[in-house]
């Protein structure tokens, strides 16, 4: 993800945020950072809405209904990560308020009930 508004993207998914970020330096997909020992997606990093200037910033995808395993990692290679208000379908995912150190990444999963697009 790179930050982009909710949309299609050519690759069968519409999906992104409710405000478009991708302006954002810290948001330039793994452009942004190059930590050899990090792979390409570690090395991505979304700043979904740092200024609080979206008010229900969220990311969302299109799926059909159905039950689904949903991950969410916050992680940083370079700083400590802010993990606050982090909620998958409503729900907080118990993320401790700061991730870190660097490069240590903290996941958290859940199954979420898809009802409609």
């Amino acid at each position: 993800d790179s930050g982009e508004a909710f949309g299609h993207r050519g690759n069968g998914f519409s999906y992104g945020w409710k405000c478009d970020v991708s302006a954002s330096s810290m948001n330039r997909g793994a452009f942004n950072r190059n930590r050899s020992v990090f792979t390409a997606l570690e090395n991505t990093l979304v700043e979904s809405d740092p200024f609080s200037r979206c008010v229900g910033q969220e990311w969302r995808i299109k799926l059909p209904p159905g039950r689904y395993h949903v991950e969410v990692t916050v992680q940083d290679p370079q700083s400590d990560s802010n993990a606050s208000g982090i909620l998958v379908q409503g729900e907080n995912l118990g993320f401790p308020p700061v991730v870190g150190p660097p490069g240590i990444g903290v996941r958290r999963a859940l199954f979420v009930d898809v009802i409609d697009y």
